[in-house]
């Protein structure tokens, strides 16, 4: 079976268009027709510009166990060099098992609904959300967008799947850098873990070897590369993903946009908020789809010739 051997090269997954995410039918279809069982959903999230791409494609580059590439330069950007919407890519391993890489469109780009959107997205989707800051020094307004991953974990409970592990990681650090995870991370919203990357030296438009060495040896670390991501107990396959991800659009638009409004309640308000948002979008979906099928019912009615009448019987 040639689906048994397939990887999936980036594609958008969710765009946004009409002031509302959009599911791309095109990657739900490519995620379908994967054979086998994810190992883990990785989705890299954070502020605009701070190399999540560079990020993405090195995860990739050793997953596969290859040269990094610029596997996810095929973004469509209004910017050279940024991501909009979001991407996914599936890698295959030598040894046969599946981890998809989502890279995610960077907030601070002009449109925090767009973009709060596109975060909660990412991060109610996948097992593990890196949430990518360039340093060398944390700069803590570049964090606020922590919150949007916590959103992200009740909505991924509230539709019935695992929240996702969320790891901190710190780009451009110092080679002397002794930072304390524990410290660091102490007041953050939704960080579990630290993780810590050097300044990339350049190869033309990728980074050297010793770079993504470290991205493969952090990445180890974190185990952000097999933890599988699970609905009602079951790993997801492609297709099940490809269902969440058609779910959490779903719910999404059921929700009101005042994030900060949700940012601030309580947890058990928030995955009760993302139930009742799911269900109401499906029940008016189920209406919609109700008033387009009386109306073509209607207008085949319409159509049929009068054969209850002839000129004949007419006084």
């Amino acid at each position: 079976d040639s689906s048994s051997s397939k990887s999936m090269k980036p594609v958008q997954l969710v765009r946004w268009e009409g002031d509302q995410t959009q599911l791309c039918s095109n990657a739900a279809q490519q995620l379908g027709e994967l054979s086998g069982a994810l190992e883990s959903v990785v989705a890299v999230v954070g502020p605009a510009g701070d190399g999540k791409s560079t990020l993405c494609n090195c995860l990739l580059a050793n997953l596969e166990e290859r040269d990094c590439a610029d596997d996810f330069a095929c973004g469509d950007s209004v910017l050279e060099g940024t991501t909009r919407g979001v991407w996914v890519a599936v890698a295959r391993r030598p040894c046969g098992g599946m981890v998809a890489v989502l890279d995610a469109e960077g907030l601070d780009m002009g449109n925090p609904h767009e973009e709060m959107a596109i975060c909660i997205f990412a991060s109610a989707l996948a097992s593990h959300v890196l949430y990518n800051v360039r340093g060398p020094r944390l700069r803590r307004s570049a964090l606020s967008g922590l919150v949007l991953v916590k959103i992200a974990a009740k909505m991924a409970q509230g539709l019935g799947g695992e929240p996702p592990t969320v790891s901190l990681v710190l780009r451009d650090a110092p080679s002397n850098a002794d930072l304390d995870p524990q410290r660091t991370l102490d007041g953050l919203a939704a960080a579990e873990h630290l993780g810590v990357l050097p300044p990339p030296c350049w190869q033309g438009s990728m980074p050297n070897a010793d770079f993504a060495a470290a991205c493969a040896s952090m990445a180890a670390e974190l185990g952000c590369l097999s933890k599988p991501k699970r609905v009602g107990g079951t790993v997801l396959d492609g297709q099940a993903l490809a269902e969440l991800a058609a779910a959490i659009v779903i719910a999404d638009r059921g929700l009101a946009p005042e994030m900060a409004l949700l940012a601030s309640s309580s947890d058990e308000d928030l995955e009760r908020s993302y139930q009742q948002a799911a269900m109401q979008a499906k029940e008016g979906e189920a209406a919609d789809a109700q008033r387009v099928e009386s109306a073509a019912a209607a207008a085949e009615v319409a159509a049929l010739p009068d054969c209850g009448t002839s000129s004949e019987d007419e006084p």
